[in-house]
């Protein structure tokens, strides 16, 4: 899970950084626009983007990085949850507290 969310996360963090940079959309730039824009196409027009001159700082990007990110967060923490041990017998964890008195 890990590494398929940080393969999202990078494709997606790529895309908002080569758009900052207003880089050209030719060969790479062209890749990463092309496997990143099904990831973030349900986020666009959430809010409008930040844009300066040439360079544009895609609001629903961050946005998709962040759902991305408790989206995969939560998938792992239900996966431990659901493979986490479970106690000999199917008896339920008890506690015992002891108490230590001293005398004098």
């Amino acid at each position: 899970v890990w590494f398929f969310l940080g393969l999202v996360e990078a494709f997606v963090g790529l895309r908002v950084i080569l758009r900052a940079a207003a880089a050209h959309d030719v060969g790479f730039v062209s890749f990463i626009n092309a496997v990143s824009g099904p990831l973030v196409a349900p986020f666009e027009g959430i809010t409008p983007d930040y844009v300066h001159r040439a360079n544009v700082v895609e609001i629903g990007s961050l946005i998709a990085m962040l759902v991305y990110f408790l989206a995969g967060y939560l998938v792992v923490k239900l996966v431990r949850i659901a493979t986490a041990p479970r106690p000999a017998g199917g008896a339920t964890p008890t506690r015992t507290h002891t108490r230590t008195t001293t005398y004098q």
